[in-house]
């Protein structure tokens, strides 16, 4: 396939034409005043870290590359591009190069996500796009835009006639800090759309199609087609592994279908053109970051009556006991006349058991790709078991555009509401471990966690293998068992004890919170725990007052303000929440935690906000 994009660089040129051109170039400077960052398009103006040293970094000329460390120089792993290029000297005073950063719940009017509003109170709603002109005459400049993400780039160009507006959004969670979402649109000199296509350029390799092969629908109700949308894969060498590069459109103005040809894809753009390109260190965590940006996308459920809010970031699912490791045990074990060995870990109730196993390691050492994956549920789900390859990277099934063969997508992706289990990891060879170990690892959502790994028993003993006819989740050896069941998790803080409303709330929220008097109205135990004390038992506070704090965070963990912090006598409160930060400051539109911590026990709440 013969390339689109020229290169006219090579052009011969006078220095009659060279004189011209630099003299169109002053004057551009000096008659658009926005034109003066023409002379550094080729330069990077925003920078972005992905996964394990990527980085994408967007060109003032509306380029963006996608670099990582490769010794002395950096490795190109991908390039976006349109036709449109300002690199050469402007030649008419029309002509014009903006480029700026913004982020969500920045000064000056921009009041993070709000689309649809009418943020300057003029009557009118989003006339103002992000490229640092007036463009509905009120005197004021960019005044009424949505700013979105922790990152947005926004890039304008106009050259000979046909305007190019780029802008990048780029947020900090571990759900999405290893995506970048990409808003391009082509325009005429009259404001016009027009056809053009996004090139995305590997230095090597092929692009191959696949399924997202998640389901999104538990994070918004718009989101749950994420599972079957089709999104185009590469994968590249690097250092002890591979890059995983995966790029799905969100929207697109323009019925043609994207084109491929080897390291080559095209995609149409008919006016605008949204996708999302992800860049993981193993294929779980890129199928993930894709589903998370198309809920993203989609939008989060709004008050009843109205349509979802989009840029809305769905929160992190809990994987464990706050910064707490999780607790596993290995054994070996002989299947089918060969030795392996399995690693058990301790999901605990109400959380999320999807561990990445190719993340894993251990004293820089990787236990590799698992063969198989087993799940027993435990309380009321133990009749719950399963087991299921795990797919290796290079089986030809998973460039299937029809297949989903990844475990986790029907078992796991509502486990978490449940009463917790064992997830099992079962590898060929011989075991890596010592009599004890500590594991690092990522979910598959890409947050970091801290497993503390013990021996389950002699294998010498015999006890580890499994019973004639019995699968081994079944056969797994008593101790190991009794070693879980010794483990007794505390009781948590009853939910009621925190409520707001409305929620979601525009102004204002109005939060009331107990401060528990008797164990039956202040702890909830899981089910098969017993309590230590009786239900009309006082609380064994430290003193007569317990130390209460009420705080909002980010989904991502980060302390937004403190609403109360001190001493707390036994009662009920209550309080408000204006949507503001510490400062003062209005905080953009999203989803937050309202944290109840009473000493040494905390219970917390979902709230959303909207404008």
């Amino acid at each position: 396939m013969t390339s689109p994009i020229r290169d006219r660089s090579a052009r011969p040129r006078s220095r009659r034409g060279a004189l011209i051109c630099f003299t169109c170039l002053l004057s551009a400077a000096v008659l658009v005043p926005w034109a003066a960052t023409a002379a550094t398009t080729a330069e990077p103006i925003q920078s972005h870290e992905l996964a394990a040293g990527a980085r994408a970094e967007i060109l003032a000329d509306g380029t963006v590359w996608v670099r990582s460390p490769a010794g002395a120089v950096d490795q190109n792993l991908l390039k976006m591009a349109t036709t449109l290029r300002t690199s050469r000297p402007l030649r008419r005073s029309e002509d014009w190069v903006y480029t700026t950063q913004r982020r969500e719940g920045d000064e000056g009017g921009h009041r993070g996500f709000s689309p649809h509003a009418d943020d300057d109170g003029d009557g009118r709603v989003d006339e103002e796009r992000l490229d640092g002109r007036d463009n509905d005459g009120d005197g004021r400049i960019d005044e009424d835009y949505a700013a979105i993400g922790d990152g947005m780039t926004a890039v304008g160009n106009m050259h000979g006639g046909r305007a190019l507006f780029l802008e990048t959004y780029h947020w900090d969670y571990p759900h999405l800090r290893e995506t970048l979402v990409t808003s391009w649109r082509r325009e005429g000199r009259d404001g016009e759309p027009q056809r053009d296509h996004v090139t995305l350029e590997l230095p090597f390799g092929i692009w191959q199609e696949m399924t997202v092969g998640w389901d999104a629908s538990r994070h918004a109700e718009a989101g749950a087609g994420a599972a079957s949308e089709m999104m185009m894969v590469a994968s590249l060498p690097r250092d002890g592994g591979r890059w995983w590069i995966g790029v799905t459109v969100l929207a697109m103005d323009s019925g043609d279908p994207p084109r491929v040809d080897g390291r080559r894809l095209e995609l149409p753009c008919n006016g605008t053109l949204v996708c999302a390109v992800s860049v993981t260190t193993t294929l779980s965590q890129l199928r993930h970051q894709q589903a998370t940006a198309h809920a993203v996308h989609a939008g989060a459920p709004a008050v009843p009556g109205q349509p979802a809010v989009p840029w809305i970031v769905p929160p992190l699912p809990q994987v464990g006991a706050g910064e707490e490791p999780l607790f596993a045990t290995w054994e070996h074990e002989h299947v089918q006349e060969s030795d392996g060995w399995r690693l058990s870990l301790d999901i605990p109730a109400g959380c999320s058991p999807l561990i990445d196993p190719e993340s894993m390691c251990a004293d820089m050492a990787q236990p590799g790709t698992p063969t198989h994956v087993s799940w027993r549920g435990q309380g009321t789900d133990a009749d719950d078991a399963w087991d299921e390859p795990w797919p290796s990277p290079d089986h030809a099934e998973l460039w299937r555009a029809d297949a989903s063969p990844h475990p986790f997508r029907t078992h796991l992706t509502d486990l978490r509401s449940r009463t917790g289990g064992t997830l099992t990891f079962h590898y060929a060879g011989t075991a890596m471990l010592g009599e004890k170990a500590s594991l690092t690892c990522r979910t598959i959502w890409g947050q970091d966690v801290r497993i503390e790994v013990a021996r389950a028993a002699d294998p010498s003993s015999g006890s580890n293998s499994p019973a004639k006819g019995k699968s081994s989740i079944e056969a797994s050896d008593e101790s190991v068992a009794k070693e879980r069941e010794s483990r007794v998790r505390p009781p948590s803080l009853s939910p009621a004890l925190l409520d707001n409303f409305p929620n979601p709330f525009h102004d204002q929220t109005r939060l009331r919170y107990k401060i528990p008097a008797t164990v039956g109205e202040g702890f909830v135990w899981d089910e098969g725990q017993e309590p230590t004390l009786k239900a009309d038992d006082p609380i064994p506070y430290q003193s007569d007052s317990p130390s209460v704090s009420l705080k909002v965070y980010t989904v991502a963990g980060h302390e937004v303000v403190a609403l109360f912090d001190g001493i707390c006598p036994i009662g009920t409160y209550q309080t408000t929440w204006d949507g503001n930060d510490q400062d003062g400051r209005p905080v953009a539109v999203g989803t937050y935690f309202c944290k109840l911590q009473i000493e040494n026990w905390s219970v917390t709440k979902r709230v959303a906000l909207l404008r």
